[in-house]
């Protein structure tokens, strides 16, 4: 009886033995479609990844390109503000701003400014008539 438990146990194994080649042949095929499919996606992505560093290096060119423009800008403000303060200058050239009159309230409510930059002209020697005026406003004083 061992003899045929010994056949049998033969057999058994050698079953064994080749449902675990079938197995590892199985398995095999399997993994490798399986790795077939990743290659596949991954070549998919390829055109997508292309795609994307070709987007990447646009995107640096205009961002250049902006920083370009935004620095020419920035010159072009600079030389208006450097232009707009000469022409504020040049209209301002026959201005006079006298410091410290009295107000005509404080001095006599009838005097207007002409009249004060008349009396102070005339102190100095200088002729001055109305015509040469073409606006006198009274100015707020400056808090320091």
């Amino acid at each position: 009886m061992n003899k045929a438990l010994e056949e049998k146990l033969l057999e058994l194994m050698g079953e064994i033995k080749g449902t675990g080649t079938e197995l590892k042949n199985d398995l095999k095929t399997e993994v490798g479609a399986v790795k077939s499919a990743i290659e596949e996606v991954v070549k998919s992505f390829e055109p997508l990844k292309e795609k994307i560093d070709l987007l990447e290096v646009k995107q640096e060119v205009t961002d250049l390109n902006l920083l370009k423009l935004k620095r020419k800008l920035q010159a072009e403000i600079f030389k208006m503000k450097i232009a707009n303060e000469k022409s504020e200058q040049y209209n301002r050239r026959e201005n006079l701003i006298i410091n410290g009159i009295p107000l005509p309230s404080e001095h006599d409510p009838r005097e207007d400014v002409y009249d004060i930059t008349k009396k102070i002209a005339a102190k100095l020697n200088v002729p001055l008539t109305r015509a040469d005026f073409v606006t006198a406003p009274l100015l707020p004083l400056r808090r320091s």
